[in-house]
């Protein structure tokens, strides 16, 4: 079994391209336009960025736009 098996489904990583994927938007306008937000969660890394999923959607739920 991995690792990755043993972790909560919203504790997982997503990159850019996932999170993007989530709006229905292109990576870079969703880095322009939803990322660079001073609310939203903070990176677990920068390079490449990554974001913890849970965090991601339940900062979507509360700012629907």
């Amino acid at each position: 079994m991995s690792a990755a098996l043993k972790i909560p489904d919203h504790e997982l990583p997503a990159n850019t391209e996932d999170c993007a994927k989530l709006w229905g938007m292109s990576p870079d306008y969703w880095l322009r336009t939803i990322a660079c937000k001073p609310t939203f969660p903070k990176r677990i890394a920068r390079r490449p960025a990554t974001w913890i999923i849970g965090e991601v959607l339940e900062w979507r739920r509360n700012n629907r736009e």
